[in-house]
């Protein structure tokens, strides 16, 4: 069993991060560090999704999907299609957990070197939230987390104020970015596989989820972070594939070594245009095995439900719920506010072109009494008109 070694002073703060499997334990050193030096706030705004689960806030127990995953990639070696299948799988129970889109790879995916795939699935996980992508890859910080993967280490960044993490013994990128954005905190039973996360220690829960989808302004980046990442299929001692990834400020002018906006061109057009993608068909892990998913509306098309107004309602996995009123009024004020229990919910509510009004929220499973409360103008008297609407279990 590998041990903490003591951190001298003048070292970022670093954790290293553990996993079992039923057939052996395997070693995972996820390690995230940054300096804490003063920084000045941007006052550029990042346009987030709303409901989206952003730091400082953040999941509240770790994906438990995830035992037997790496004994069964390391048994696919005639057939890594299944073993990344399953990977996405497992990335997707994440996304779909938190009322995201499903993951959607670019074309020229197997194309990219582990590193390069991390620094893709970074980008995705954050405009999948709304968050601004990185530009790409720089090279002295590429130079800087290579070095890192090689020493099966934390990386040190080529700056004095930087993010940086580190994976070791996982079979492949998808795998590492589901651990450092999914499962980086503690189970229902209070273990952790992040050792800066179990027992009595808190200090990392989190922390390399919350270096990934920093925002502008946030961190140590300014407007936009360089990105550098490394990849060692062997690294040193028993850590075995060994991954890397640095962000930092980026100055203007720095060449790039892969470009975002030349990825992003090869995405599926519904992973370009915001997170659109739908859940028909997508593979999810879950703890009784994978399973396609079928997403389909909870409620029909609801007509006459009062004089004058009109509902159209669909729940997708997740939980997301959007409804979409007809009010054959304009200038009508409208609020949603969902109940179940002593939970209760405002729903966001936009107008859209004409006279229709979508209102949308992420809700938890089970039956919830949905009121719309809608007044026309120059009138002060709100009338209310109440709906059951079912929210399924999510996978």
């Amino acid at each position: 069993m590998s041990q903490l070694r003591e951190l001298s002073k003048s070292e970022p703060a670093r954790g290293r991060v553990r996993r079992r499997s039923a057939a052996r334990r395997l070693l995972i050193a996820c390690c995230a560090g940054f300096l804490l030096l003063p920084f000045a706030a941007s006052a550029a705004t990042v346009k987030t999704k709303p409901h989206a689960l952003l730091p400082p806030h953040n999941p509240p127990f770790s994906l438990a999907v995830s035992s037997g995953l790496s004994d069964f990639c390391a048994l696919q070696s005639t057939s890594a299609t299944a073993c990344l299948s399953r990977s996405v799988a497992m990335l997707n129970a994440g996304r779909s957990g938190e009322g995201l889109g499903p993951l959607m790879l670019p074309s020229n995916w197997r194309q990219l070197n582990p590193a390069q795939q991390l620094f893709v699935l970074t980008n995705l996980e954050r405009t999948a939230r709304g968050l601004t992508p990185e530009a790409g890859l720089v090279p002295s910080w590429n130079s800087a987390a290579q070095a890192g993967a090689v020493a099966a280490r934390d990386p040190v960044g080529p700056t004095p104020s930087f993010g940086s993490l580190w994976a070791g013994d996982l079979p492949n990128s998808v795998i590492v970015m589901a651990d450092w954005i999914y499962a980086d905190g503690r189970f229902r039973s209070g273990a952790s596989s992040n050792l800066r996360c179990d027992g009595a220690i808190r200090s990392g829960c989190w922390l390399h989820r919350d270096i990934l989808l920093q925002q502008a302004g946030t961190r140590w980046c300014g407007s936009g972070c360089a990105v550098g990442v490394g990849y060692s299929a062997g690294g040193s001692s028993a850590s075995g594939n060994s991954y890397t990834e640095l962000l930092g400020g980026r100055s203007a002018g720095q060449p790039l070594t892969l470009s975002w906006n030349r990825e992003r061109a090869l995405l599926p057009s519904c992973e370009r245009s915001g997170d659109s993608c739908s859940w028909a068909g997508v593979l999810v892990l879950t703890t009784n095995g994978v399973r396609r998913v079928s997403p389909r509306p909870v409620a029909p098309v609801i007509s006459g439900v009062a004089p004058g107004l009109g509902l159209r309602s669909t729940v997708a996995v997740g939980g997301m719920v959007h409804l979409v009123i007809q009010l054959h009024r304009r200038n009508v004020r409208v609020r949603v506010l969902a109940r179940r229990g002593s939970s209760h919910l405002r729903l966001h509510s936009r107008r859209l072109a004409g006279d229709r009004v979508v209102a949308s929220g992420r809700l938890a499973s089970g039956r919830w009494r949905i009121t719309i409360a809608y007044r026309f103008a120059h009138r002060h008297r709100y009338r209310r008109r109440t709906i059951l609407l079912s929210v399924p279990s999510r996978p």
